[in-house]
């Protein structure tokens, strides 16, 4: 019951914010806002969990990830991603723009190419879709946005005009008033990012909520 009960807030929550948000744009008018400047990166330190995604062809394949390690360097940032379910580990750096946004080091795409073939599906070769998503992540400019103890969230246009984001939490074990702040923060930035569909990801874990 406490499972159930939990669930069904956490979801009339997103519902209630979905219903009651009004969208600036479509996916063919996808635009990046502002990028959030000055971030301080040492109080990134520790584990972020994905919590919400926009439920993408890699998102299907890699459904709980975690950031660790985000930390500040000379040109950029630097994170360790690990694929929960494999227990893989992907190290990625991300150049800053005088946007105040980020790209991804190209020396890096590499690495995470030979994790597509050589981890999520070492007997086929990655959809076309995949490959898409791919290509776009790691070539277009990303923002970033967070206020270091309730969410990071990334959002990034691709070549088709689509809102792409990740979400990650302090916790595997969002509550209610995190779900807001989220919600509140993609109001906030506008162009329509608001009005992106939500869905939890595989890392969150309702069962431990209190």
């Amino acid at each position: 019951m406490k499972i159930f009960s939990y669930a069904t807030i956490l979801w009339f929550v997103i519902f209630t914010c979905v219903s009651r948000a009004t969208a600036d744009g479509d996916d063919d008018e996808c635009e990046l806002p502002p990028a959030q400047q000055d971030i301080e990166w040492s109080k990134m330190t520790g584990v972020w969990y994905e919590i919400l995604n926009v439920r993408t062809p890699s998102d299907e394949l890699v459904p709980c990830f975690q950031i660790r390690d985000i930390r500040s360097t000379s040109n950029g940032i630097s994170y360790m991603f690990k694929d929960t379910g494999r227990n893989t580990n992907v190290t990625i750096d991300a150049i800053k723009q005088n946007s105040g946004g980020f790209v991804y080091n190209q020396e890096h795409v590499g690495n995470w190419m030979n994790y597509l073939k050589d981890e999520i599906k070492p007997s086929q070769e990655p959809s076309p879709e995949l490959l898409e998503e791919s290509l776009d992540t790691f070539f277009d400019e990303f923002r970033y946005f967070t206020d270091y103890e309730n969410y990071a969230i990334s959002l990034l246009c691709t070549k088709k005009g689509k809102k792409l984001y990740w979400i990650a939490s302090r916790t595997n074990s969002p509550n209610a008033i995190t779900i807001l702040k989220i919600f509140n923060k993609l109001i906030k930035v506008k162009k329509g990012w608001n009005n992106v569909p939500l869905y939890f990801s595989g890392c969150v874990d309702f069962e431990n909520n209190e």
